[in-house]
């Protein structure tokens, strides 16, 4: 095992658990944090230190179903939360099941995910898509639920104004769940020209060049920073352009693991600030959203890859500043 390194092995069939559910993968969607195992191996403390199947983006057909599973059955189209969290302790019990310190989350070390041809997963955390989806689309469900999550911990309202640093993957859909709220003026800021370019598709999106403006300062105050980024220095950046108790989500993981932030305006201010760390109980609105029209997840896949490019896959996401997602199909 080592970085930057993909090898195809042929694994025994995996067998669904009493309440599981056997999947045969037909999308899986390439993350940041994939590319950051693949990379460098880690992501802050948690490291590889075996092989890992990576991927937990993904969706396919039911192909059995443990014995105690009653709301799907073979043949069932599916996208996959890839959360197994324990049930029973507090943080289960209060419906914030996304820290659970005992949760498996696939693709994270030491659980494999799913660049695969089948995987198991729990049937609760397993939620049925209609035919208007594509796989492709119904894989992106995952990053799709993080930017909602993150409108959620914010508690958007209509009427209200939201600007998104880091216009990837996640920022798009970030701010496309921001407009299904109701959010009437939505910015996206990128230093990457591919990515503000890409903002002009979307007409309710107000793009900005932070390489021009690193301060936004051409930017009016709104109620809410989402930041996508993980830019060390973004927060910094970023709190003073907040309106008087708004609210700030942190979203993006910072590549270096700390960074100084000057919190005088978050106290001056009395802003609000929201860890984002994935999701809990938006699914099945995620799945709605996308089934509606109100959100294209369409719009941000970039590339396609089979499952015998994984690691070209892995690399374009990494080194292609024009891509914002790639999906690979086994």
């Amino acid at each position: 095992m080592a970085p930057n390194v993909v090898e195809m092995q042929d694994w025994p069939e995996p067998v669904a658990g009493p309440n599981d559910v056997l999947v045969e993968i037909a999308a899986v969607g390439v993350c940041g944090s994939d590319v950051h195992y693949f990379r460098h191996g880690r992501i802050g403390n948690l490291v590889c230190d075996r092989p890992i199947v990576l991927g937990h983006e993904a969706a396919g057909t039911v192909v059995a179903t443990g014995a105690e599973v009653t709301q799907l059955k073979p043949g069932d189209r599916v996208t996959l939360e890839p959360q197994r969290p324990c049930g029973h302790c507090a943080q289960c019990w209060s419906g914030a099941y996304n820290l659970c310190p005992d949760v498996v989350f696939m693709a994270t070390p030491p659980y494999h995910g799913a660049f695969a041809r089948r995987v198991v997963n729990p049937a609760d955390f397993t939620f049925a898509i209609p035919h208007s989806l594509s796989f492709e689309e119904a894989a992106l469900i995952e990053p799709l639920a993080v930017g909602l999550w993150a409108t959620e911990r914010l508690a958007m309202k209509p009427g209200s104004s939201v600007l998104i640093i880091g216009a990837g993957p996640i920022g798009l859909l970030a701010g496309q769940a921001a407009a299904a709220r109701g959010a009437t003026r939505i910015v996206l800021s990128d230093i990457n020209p591919a990515r503000i370019g890409l903002v002009g598709r979307f007409p309710r999106f107000e793009a900005h060049d932070a390489a021009a403006d690193p301060l936004y300062e051409t930017i009016a105050e709104v109620d809410n920073v989402i930041e996508c980024s993980g830019a060390p220095n973004a927060v910094t950046r970023a709190l003073p352009r907040i309106r008087r108790r708004g609210g700030l989500a942190l979203v993006g993981i910072n590549p270096t693991g700390a960074s100084s932030v000057d919190f005088w305006p978050a106290m001056e201010r009395e802003l609000s600030i929201h860890g984002v760390f994935r999701y809990a109980g938006v699914y099945p609105r995620a799945i709605e959203l996308a089934a509606s029209g109100l959100v294209d997840l369409q719009s941000v896949i970039t590339n396609r890859f089979s499952l015998e490019e994984t690691a070209a896959a892995l690399t374009n996401a990494s080194e292609d500043m024009s891509s914002i997602k790639s999906v690979v199909l086994p």
